[in-house]
Parts: C-alpha cells; structure tokens; sequence
C-alpha cells in the first residue's frame, strides 16, 4: 500500500489522462516510466519529438528508468493554499536529474522539517498516493542532518 501524501490534498491529485497516461500507468506498477525520442534522447511529457534534427519524426517511447538521480536546485515554497496544500509550513520543492537525463520536480515523500536539500546531492525516490494517483517523491531519509 502507497503512504498518502503529507504535501498535498487529494483535492491536487493530478488526472491520469494523456499524455501522463503511461506516467502513471508505471507509477501504478511502482516504475518510473519517462519518454525518449526513438534515438535514446529524454523528452518532456508534452515533448511529441525529439528537437534533434537528426531523430526525426518518430513517436515518443516510454521506457522504466533508474528511480535515482541528482538534485540539480531547491528552493523553500512559502505558498501554502488550503484547498490544495496539506502541509501547515514552507515546504522543499527540488528540481532532480535522473541518470536518465530526465528533470522533474518533486517534493520529498515525509516532511523533512528543517532539513535542507543539496544541489548535487544523490537521491532516491519513492511513491506517495494523491487521490488514488501514485506519484514520486524524492526519498527522506533517517540519516540527513539539518
């Protein structure tokens, strides 16, 4: 069973329709399905092919990736909206690279307090329910210092 989200309400669950179909349709099965153009290249959700010249127009294939991968920015969201935000203080919101080239952002799956995240920090992510919707969250962890 999938922890529900200690960030968000299920009020901010977000649809499971096209194109995050097959995003979630992995995140379901525990995966962290992204797309590629056909030469390898990561696109973006949206992204229906790759900018490179020389991939052409091939549709996006979305294949698992490694669920790791680096802090690349944090920032400390001060916005707390009570229709959609659970969480009663500011809040980290992390831009992570994925070793597959990959860039979301996520929060964290529990309130890390007071912890703060590094840029080039290596982390790890899990799923967290919004909504009956599994999502990704970067990983916290016992051992992290404040």
């Amino acid at each position: 069973m999938t922890a529900p989200d200690w960030l968000v309400l299920d009020t901010a669950a977000p649809s499971a329709e096209e194109p995050l179909a097959r995003f979630f349709a992995g995140t379901a099965d525990d995966e962290l399905l992204l797309p590629f153009c056909g030469n390898g290249h990561p696109l973006d959700f949206d992204q229906v092919e790759c900018e490179r010249p020389e991939c052409g127009e091939r549709s996006p294939e979305w294949r698992p990736v490694p669920k790791s991968g680096t802090v690349i920015a944090s920032i400390v969201m001060h916005r707390l909206e009570k229709a959609y935000i659970a969480a009663k203080a500011p809040y980290p919101v992390l831009e992570v690279e994925f070793d597959s080239g990959h860039r979301l952002y996520l929060s964290t799956d529990r309130d890390p307090g007071a912890v703060a995240y590094q840029t080039g920090e290596r982390v790890d992510i899990a799923f967290v329910s919004v909504g009956g919707i599994r999502i990704p969250r970067v990983r916290s962890t016992e051992k992290r210092s404040g």
